[in-house]
């Protein structure tokens, strides 16, 4: 029985989305090939936004619904706000996170960590307790920030796509210390992780930026591999 990575007691019987609801409905009619990879370095070519491989049976009924529906409308309120500022947020590279009274930045960035570790656990990859605990609505963000370094990105080969185009990197593993990196992203806009199970690497790892974050300025290769741009 797989178990659902969040509460760590009940069956993962519940299918996550690897984007938004939202986010599919809004893939142009023409396109139709979603790219995905794992941590191994496998990638996909998912043919329509509705595939059952982009449902992931990583949670249970109760932590998918009742306990992370907060975290839900406030990734979608966020993404809205994205695409409907869309020419300011790339114009100036910054973007509140703190924007709507009704949503808090904490449940922002449970639903950012949702996405991502709903990824890591279908692949087997280990789930530091602070950040199943902190998904599911605790409060100690700081311990799950020490796990987990989010960036938020402008992808500059893809401002053309706005926000239509749903893809993600290859998420590849590094060893000495083990770090796994990944990428998540919605046309020119994307949440760039890196986490580390056990030693944090010889990186830069800020603390979570509570009210206005910068966009870091990358590019993407034709393997799907981030480049950071100075």
């Amino acid at each position: 029985m797989t178990v659902c990575w969040i509460c760590r007691e009940d069956e993962a019987n519940s299918g996550e989305h690897k984007w938004p609801s939202s986010v599919m409905r809004r893939i142009p009619d023409e396109w139709s090939e979603l790219v995905h990879g794992r941590t191994d370095g496998t990638r996909f070519h998912t043919q329509g936004p509705n595939s059952q491989n982009l449902k992931q049976p990583v949670l249970c009924l109760r932590c998918n619904n009742q306990r992370t529906q907060r975290q839900d409308r406030a990734l979608d309120a966020f993404l809205r706000y994205v695409l409907d500022h869309e020419e300011e947020v790339w114009t100036t590279r910054r973007v509140p996170l703190n924007f709507l009274p009704e949503h808090s930045v904490f449940d922002l960035y449970r639903a950012f960590l949702k996405l991502e570790f709903s990824r890591f656990h279908a692949d087997g990859v280990p789930i530091a307790p602070a950040v199943a605990d902190f998904v599911a609505g605790g409060d100690d963000w700081v311990a799950a920030n020490g796990f987990v370094r989010v960036q938020l990105r402008a992808v500059e080969n893809f401002d053309f796509l706005g926000l239509t185009y749903p893809w993600e990197t290859d998420a590849p593993l590094f060893q000495n210390p083990l770090f796994i990196t990944n990428q998540i992203g919605f046309g020119w806009f994307s949440i760039h992780y890196v986490y580390a199970p056990e030693v944090l690497p010889e990186l830069p790892w800020p603390i979570w930026d509570l009210d206005v974050t910068p966009l870091r300025s990358c590019v993407l290769t034709e393997g799907l591999q981030p480049v950071p741009l100075l």
